[in-house]
């Protein structure tokens, strides 16, 4: 097991782990303990290990999501890892995605990094995935490299995957011949989403980059592909294939401290505010802030009247305030709700 001080540190001693539950949790279902259940002013928070499930005890919103995030890998990959010979390139990528997660790191120093030897050539594609569920990682692992296999021998690629309990980098060669099979990163990255759902029943998010020119860049892209994979999951956003290029205004708000992402969202959508909008006024903003404020659209995609579009538009500044008509007021209470959705982590 990793020593628990040491991860502590890595997010400064804002959490801290034990074995037990107080008689009081235990009787909560693990899988709402996965998420992080709130008793007593604190957020109980289980994580699996190779060994079973251990307990992160932190204050409410002091830690980000992208942070659990690293907790989860940490613990699940320690021993794993520990016990596996990886080639020094190998072990350099599993090292960055180590690293806390965000959306623009400064470039990382490799040392004697003419020393490192890949197995493959540049320019290369690279592909990051993600389960969507991470209570699935064990099976996602399992089935992940099949799927890649399979595409690969279709178009006779040449591939090398790192993996990671809940994250796999799959690196492609991109010769001149590759080029010329009518293939790009997001076709690939599509087709290993869509083999995963119908041969594995698995939902898989990817995000890719096309053409990286050396190590120290797909060092650099591979953590970024992570923050881009979490933000989404973060926000529950419905994509499955993500570009490197990013995912606009949701990196800046993803990237924010959870006290601040709180004191907005409530100071915005109070909580009875949100029991109000329910659902489908929810789903009415969202929709209506994608399509570019459009009524049209709108209206067509969510299978409504205009003027029942209308009868939701002021039913939501009703209860909000705001009026989405309005760019500003669309904007401000399509984040609050990003917010509220990520649970101001």
């Amino acid at each position: 097991m990793i020593h628990l001080d040491t991860l502590s540190r890595t997010v400064d001693q804002r959490i801290r782990f034990v074995h037990q539950l107080p008689i009081e949790v235990r009787k909560i279902p693990l899988a709402e303990l996965l998420e992080g259940y709130v008793y007593q002013e604190e957020v109980w928070h289980a994580f699996r290990t190779q060994r079973g499930v251990l307990y992160g005890i932190y204050q409410e919103h002091k830690l980000s999501h992208r942070e659990i995030a690293l907790i989860e890998l940490l613990l699940l990959d320690y021993e794993e890892s520990a016990n596996r010979k990886l080639e020094r390139w190998q072990q350099e990528l599993i090292d960055a995605i180590h690293l806390p997660i965000e959306a623009y790191s400064e470039r990382t120093k490799i040392e004697d990094l003419d020393a490192i030897h890949v197995p493959f050539a540049f320019p290369i594609v690279t592909i990051g995935l993600r389960p969507k569920d991470r209570q699935q990682a064990s099976h996602f692992i399992n089935e992940i490299k099949g799927i890649i296999a399979s595409f690969a021998e279709g178009f006779d690629l040449t591939y090398h995957v790192v993996v990671e309990p809940t994250f796999v980098v799959c690196i492609i060669e991109w010769t001149e011949e590759s080029k010329t099979l009518e293939l790009s990163a997001e076709t690939i990255a599509s087709s290993i989403v869509d083999g995963m759902l119908r041969e594995a029943f698995l939902e898989v998010r990817a995000v890719y980059a096309q053409e990286i020119l050396d190590f120290n860049a797909l060092v650099q892209t591979v953590r970024r592909m992570l923050f881009l994979a979490l933000a989404a999951e973060g926000f529950q956003m419905e994509q499955p294939v993500i570009a490197i290029d990013g995912l606009g205004i949701h990196e800046l708000l993803y990237s924010a401290l959870p006290t601040l992402k709180k004191q907005y969202g409530l100071r915005v959508l109070p909580e009875e505010a949100t029991k109000l909008l329910g659902v489908e006024l929810e789903q009415t903003v969202m929709t209506f802030v994608e399509n570019d404020l459009n009524m049209s659209e709108t209206a067509r995609q969510l299978y409504l009247h205009r003027n029942s579009l209308l009868y939701r538009i002021e039913r939501i500044k009703e209860v909000t305030g705001y009026d989405i008509r309005r760019f500003s007021d669309a904007a401000t209470v399509w984040a609050a709700l990003l917010f509220h959705r990520e649970g101001f982590r």
